[in-house]
């Protein structure tokens, strides 16, 4: 079943396991996948009763797909405490001079295995990586040191080089209505779109996650609607029912009628009924 972690009315993650998964299997996959640590968090049941750690979720009445509610105790004694991924990375980082050639030091860096062996293994978790990222003050604070970082690791392959690597950017891409294509497969080759990619998938984890940005969007849309209602209406009157494809295409044109007409019947014909 798929979770959505909420914490303080906000999405801080997402997560696949089974109905006969412990409590605390779930709570081991937050803290793997926002870098709390895991004694900071406590799960609640559907009635809001904290979970039993040790009871399956089944039988904490947690079986379906849906949201779940988390505390995370960040008065905690221990609530300082980082998980010891999050803290090798940013000694990864620390070691990294600004002033100097970035590309070179982290090129010289990931010669230590322990880096190295880090590094790729957060490649094959961009999310967990981006929030690694945002974690790390040196980081979060300059971005054109980051991008350099970014692309210093792209160069390496140790960045996703297709918007699949990204869940949340190949949703939204889904949204727009891009499928891949393998001529665009040269494109995302290129280190500078990779780190574009990446720092994308951030930006969606910072406001919250994709299911904040599907509600942002959702908003747009009806504001789209609303500003174009006269348009798709005469669109409509057309024979082209297909209101997504109209308002998508009338966004393109800035609302242009004419130009948009024009679009749908040399791109997408099919849409006429």
């Amino acid at each position: 079943m798929k979770l959505n972690i909420i914490s303080k009315k906000s999405v801080v993650c997402t997560v696949e396991i089974s109905p006969e998964a412990s409590v605390n299997d779930l709570r081991s996959m937050i803290s793997e996948n926002i870098g709390v640590d895991i004694r900071l968090i406590k799960v609640l049941t559907p009635k809001r009763r904290i979970a039993i750690v040790t009871e399956s979720l089944a039988n904490q009445n947690i079986r379906n797909d849906g949201n779940i509610e988390v505390i995370i105790d960040q008065t905690a004694d221990i609530s300082r405490i980082i998980d010891s991924k999050q803290q090798l990375f940013n000694k990864f980082i620390s070691s990294i001079d600004e002033e100097q050639n970035v590309m070179s030091a982290v090129y010289l860096n990931l010669e230590n295995p322990e880096y190295q062996e880090l590094i790729e293994s957060l490649s094959e978790n961009p999310i967990q990586f981006t929030k690694y990222i945002m974690n790390n003050s040196k980081l979060s604070q300059n971005i054109q040191f980051e991008s350099e970082v970014l692309l210093a690791l792209a160069d390496l392959g140790l960045i996703p080089e297709s918007p699949t690597g990204f869940p949340s950017i190949s949703n939204v891409l889904g949204l727009l209505g891009y499928e891949h294509r393998e001529q665009d497969d040269s494109i995302f080759q290129d280190t500078s779109v990779q780190v574009g990619l990446f720092q994308m998938q951030r930006a969606i984890d910072q406001i919250g996650g994709m299911e904040r940005l599907e509600e942002q969007l959702s908003n747009c849309d009806i504001i789209m609607r609303k500003k174009y209602q006269v348009q798709i209406e005469y669109l409509n009157s057309m024979g082209f029912f297909d209101d997504e494809t109209n308002l998508r295409i009338l966004n393109m044109n800035h609302g242009d009628l004419d130009a948009t007409i024009e679009w749908i019947i040399n791109n997408n014909s099919e849409m006429a009924v």
